[in-house]
C-alpha cells in the first residue's frame, strides 16, 4: 500500500513545522503534534538510533517504504482534510462534478478501499468518538468540502486557529429535504405569489 501523504505536503513547510514543534510543541497544530509524537515514538522503537532518526524527518518520510501506523494514517487524513478540504468544495452550483484533488485521494492518504470498515477514532476529531473510517471521511467532507469550502490552517495564531476550528467542526451538518416537502413549500410560495399577484391586479 502506497503511503505518500508525508511526501505529497511541502518538505519545506514539514521541517518548519517540525522544528516549532521541538522548541514548542504548542505552538503547531494539535494534529501536527500528534504526527511528530507518532514519528518519533515509532522511530525510537524500530532501532537503537531513535534520537538520530527523530532529527531527521523529511529524510525518513522519503525512504520509508513500509506502512505508516493506522493512526497515524488516520491522524494525517483529519490534517489533509482540514489543510485542502476546501479544493474540492462544490462551490460552482452550475456543476454536477466536483473538483478533482489527488492529494485527498484513498491511496495518497494511505487507505485502501478494503480498509473503509475499519473502525478508527482520532482524539482531535469528534473528541475521539470511533466510527468507521468512510463515516470519518463523510464527516470530513461535510464540514470541509459541501457547499461551503473552509480554510483556516495558515492561520499563524494557535488560539484563533484553534477557535475557528471547534466552531467549524461543532456546527450543524446542512440536512436534505425529501422532494415531497420541497414541492409542497414550492406549491405554498405559488399560491402566495399568485394571490399577491391577483390584489395588485384589483
Amino acid at each position: 500500500m502506497r503511503t505518500s501523504l508525508v511526501n505529497a505536503f511541502n518538505a519545506g513547510l514539514l521541517d518548519e513545522n517540525y522544528e516549532r514543534w521541538q522548541r514548542d510543541p504548542a505552538s503547531v497544530d494539535a494534529t501536527w503534534s500528534a504526527f511528530f509524537e507518532g514519528f518519533e515514538l515509532g522511530a525510537s522503537g524500530k532501532n537503537g538510533a531513535g534520537t538520530k532518526a527523530a532529527t531527521e524527518p523529511r529524510a525518513q518520510a522519503e525512504t520509508e517504504t513500509t506502512e505508516l501506523p493506522l493512526q497515524t494514517r488516520v491522524e494525517g487524513l483529519v490534517y489533509a482534510y482540514r489543510t485542502l478540504g476546501h479544493t474540492i468544495a462544490r462551490l460552482d452550483p452550475l456543476s454536477d462534478e466536483r473538483p478533482d484533488q489527488p492529494l485527498l485521494s484513498l491511496r495518497e492518504l494511505g487507505f485502501s478501499e478494503k480498509d473503509l470498515d475499519l473502525i478508527v477514532s482520532s482524539r482531535f476529531f469528534k473528541g475521539g468518538q470511533k466510527m468507521r473510517l468512510r463515516e470519518m471521511i463523510a464527516g470530513l467532507r461535510a464540514i470541509y468540502s459541501d457547499m461551503i469550502g473552509v480554510e483556516f490552517v495558515h492561520i499563524q495564531n494557535p488560539r484563533v486557529r484553534n477557535w475557528i476550528r471547534d466552531r467549524v467542526e461543532a456546527r450543524p451538518l446542512p440536512t436534505t429535504t425529501p422532494t415531497e416537502d420541497q414541492k409542497a413549500v414550492l406549491r405554498t410560495l405559488l399560491e402566495a405569489e399568485s394571490f399577491e399577484h391577483f390584489l395588485h391586479t384589483r
